[in-house]
């Protein structure tokens, strides 16, 4: 992914976590001290206790420092090591470093405290615990780690079902169904029921999972979205201007086939083969809606999709890794590939009226640096 697209979208990571947990703890400030910002605890003069609208101050600032290490954290070193674990466990051990990045940060807090405040003749663990139980600690930690599951629940059940997805659900940007013009991908592997035979169904479907991982950074480089896993098939589309924007679409497929291929080692010493992916694309105008009262999706529909899925069937039958229709062709903002031959008119399974079918080989100038 180039640096640029990267650094952005960890930006936007950053920003949100560190919003969050000022918003949370600001929350918390306002619940627990509310109401009390104009009464005078017994230690308040002993301990400093700062008066509500500075704690709140505190709070902001305190939360926007914690969210900015605890985004870093989740970026940096969390995200390799955390790769093939289970929700779950992203879960637990993303809360478990949240929770130990806030106690370090309360005992450095508290620390400050003690030294700026000259309690030289009391030990500093004395300190600690008339300090804890003046600031009921226990209740923020409970609070925080309720936060924290939170938090880290929203950001992978967003990424489970796609970025952006869990957006829309929540605003019900789709709750009435909706006309969207759109790009689709039908993505699927080549000679898989070979593959499958040969690797036996649980050693292929660790190597669709290597495969598909791969596509994690080309869908933020490319502004995709993933819209369903069908047995080894992926379905991924675009918003028709970010399909067409420095084509995108086109480029995402030659993209994968450069990552697989620079992954080629990999694959054939894990698996004896080196995966290889046909696709076909085709845009237009589908219905946008939320479906199922359970497991609830956004679903499309319309004769874009199964056009899609019609013309990608056809990849076998020309020995063709990529295929696309004239309608699509016709969008893009350059001719960035050349063409093992001219459109042919094909008339697809399903359909009445023929659609212009072209075969698309090595791009020209479409580069993954």
């Amino acid at each position: 992914m180039p640096i640029a697209k990267r650094y952005l979208y960890q930006l936007k990571q950053f920003i949100t976590e560190a919003l969050y947990w000022a918003l949370v703890l600001a929350i918390f400030v306002i619940i627990k001290f509310g109401g009390t910002h104009g009464a005078v605890h017994p230690l308040k003069l002993v301990y400093a206790l700062p008066g509500f609208w500075q704690l709140l101050l505190y709070a902001v600032v305190g939360g926007i420092l914690l969210g900015s290490i605890l985004s870093v954290i989740r970026m940096y070193v969390l995200s390799d090591w955390l790769k093939n674990k289970s929700f779950g466990m992203i879960i637990f051990y993303e809360t478990v470093m949240s929770f130990l990045v806030f106690i370090a940060l309360i005992m450095l807090m508290v620390f400050m405290n003690y030294t700026s405040l000259g309690y030289n003749n009391m030990r500093f663990s004395e300190f600690v615990g008339n300090y804890f139980q003046l600031s009921n600690v226990s209740i923020l930690i409970s609070f925080f780690l309720l936060s924290s599951a939170q938090f880290s629940l929203f950001l992978q059940t967003d990424k489970k079902l796609g970025l952006g997805v869990l957006k829309n659900l929540i605003s019900g940007k789709y709750y009435l169904p909706k006309e969207e013009d759109r790009v689709f991908m039908f993505l699927d592997m080549k000679d898989s029921t070979a593959n499958a035979e040969t690797l036996g169904h649980l050693r292929y479907s660790r190597l669709l999972q290597d495969c598909y991982r791969l596509l994690t950074d080309l869908v933020i480089e490319f502004n995709a979205e993933i819209y369903q896993f069908v047995g080894d098939e992926v379905v991924i589309t675009w918003e028709s201007t970010r399909g067409f924007e420095n084509n995108n679409s086109l480029r995402f497929f030659f993209a994968f086939r450069e990552i697989l291929e620079a992954n080629r080692l990999y694959f054939l010493s894990n698996y004896g083969l080196k995966p290889e992916f046909k696709a076909a694309l085709h845009c237009g105008k589908v219905s946008v809606a939320e479906v199922g009262e359970f497991n609830t999706q956004i679903a499309y529909h319309g004769d874009v999709v199964n056009t899609t899925s019609r013309i990608q069937e056809l990849c076998s039958t020309y020995g063709a890794q990529l295929l696309a229709s004239d309608t699509y062709m016709s969008q893009l903002e350059q001719k960035e590939v050349s063409y093992k031959e001219q459109a042919v008119e094909i008339a697809l399974r399903g359909k009445q009226i023929p659609i212009n079918i072209y075969n698309l080989d090595t791009p020209k100038r479409v580069s993954i640096s």
